[in-house]
């Protein structure tokens, strides 16, 4: 009988070991860098998921004047705190917007025969709105996920009977709600959550990855939505260049969903492919 017991507190221990030895491996594997599709270069995928309502002001006190209706902020945080930029480096960086925005487009934001007709401004997106990465080849994402800052500049065609264009899209017409934007995603790459709290304080710069954004031709007009701002649900499409990952395209889908109590729901997923397709736009500081 007693060797019987003996046997069995053996075999259990060998169990448990096995099991503790099972456990590791998958901890481990878990933990490697996400493989590189083969029949690709490198994709990223972004999800936005918040819950929240647009009426509060952002926790931050340093992010400002979020509108409601667009999850639009002021831009002022984003281009110093997120990317480090002094005041001549933001200057110089809007200037290459407009003048990205008007080669390629024909739009002159500093055209007297503009004002009134279009919206032109610095911005960074509510991050309340909760942008993530979920997946990126090649690197290790937790659970998590990355935080994506994102921001830079925008255009939004306000007059009801849109504008012509020129540049390289000389005879094209945008129509009310239209939006062409050029800037930069920074992804943070420490973690997906600091202290319980995204984005509690700015990465470090050998922590984060810049993407660099910018629209590659005239926008897809969001039809009106339950928000009555024309936000129900948009595609986009954008041009991409990375140090990380080289140049590419991003397409998405974004919704915004009504919940009760005044709080949106929101719905946005984006994949960002880089076969290294065309002409990079360039990376910017």
């Amino acid at each position: 009988m007693e060797s019987l017991l003996a046997a069995g507190r053996t075999a259990k221990k060998l169990l448990l070991a096995a099991g503790s030895s099972v456990l590791i491996a998958i901890t481990a594997w878990a933990e490697l860098p996400q493989p590189m599709p083969t029949d690709s270069n490198n994709y990223v995928v972004y999800l936005a998921d918040g819950l929240y309502d647009p009426l509060t002001p952002n926790p931050n006190p340093q992010i400002t004047n979020c509108d409601p209706a667009t999850n639009l902020c002021d831009g002022d945080y984003f281009q110093k705190e997120i990317l480090g930029r002094t005041e001549e480096e933001i200057v110089a960086a809007e200037q290459q917007a407009k003048d990205y925005f008007n080669s390629r487009f024909g739009i002159d934001v500093d055209d007297p025969a503009n004002a009134g007709r279009l919206v032109f401004r610095m911005f960074q997106i509510d991050p309340r709105v909760n942008y993530h990465v979920i997946f990126a080849s090649g690197k290790r994402v937790p659970g998590e996920g990355w935080p994506v800052y994102y921001g830079g500049w925008i255009i939004m065609v306000v007059d009801p009977k849109g504008i012509d264009l020129g540049g390289d899209f000389a005879g094209a017409h945008t129509g009310f709600g239209g939006m062409f934007i050029f800037g930069e995603n920074v992804l943070d790459t420490t973690s997906g959550q600091k202290d319980g709290i995204r984005y509690s304080k700015p990465p470090k710069e050998h922590d984060r990855i810049v993407i660099h954004y910018q629209s590659p031709e005239p926008p897809f007009v969001p039809r009106p939505g339950p928000l009555g701002v024309g936000e129900s649900a948009i595609m986009f499409k954008l041009e991409l260049s990375s140090n990380a990952f080289g140049s590419g395209l991003a397409r998405g889908r974004g919704e915004i969903i009504p919940r009760e109590n005044g709080l949106i729901k929101m719905d946005i997923v984006s994949v960002l492919s880089f076969p290294g397709l065309g002409e990079s736009p360039p990376v910017m500081k």
